[in-house]
C-alpha cells in the first residue's frame, strides 16, 4: 500500500518512471470536462452514438463511436 501522502494520486508504481509510458492504469478512462457541474451530456453522448468494440494498438478492448 502507498503511504498516506500518496493516496489519491493513482497507483504507486516502481516500474520505470511511474509516469507516461511507464504508468500502470486500469485502462478505463472517461473524460469529464466539468467535474463540479452535473448535466445530462454524459448520457447524451453515451446513448447518442452507435458504439463498436475494437482492439486498440496496445491490445486492449475498447468501444469507439
Amino acid at each position: 500500500a502507498a503511504p498516506l501522502e500518496q493516496m489519491g494520486l493513482g497507483w504507486k508504481s516502481s516500474y520505470g518512471t511511474g509516469t507516461g509510458k511507464d504508468a500502470i492504469t486500469t485502462g478505463i478512462e472517461v473524460v469529464w470536462n466539468t467535474p463540479t457541474k452535473w448535466d445530462n451530456s454524459f448520457l447524451e453522448i453515451l446513448y447518442g452514438y452507435e458504439w463498436e468494440l475494437t482492439k486498440s494498438p496496445a491490445g486492449a478492448w475498447q468501444y469507439t463511436a
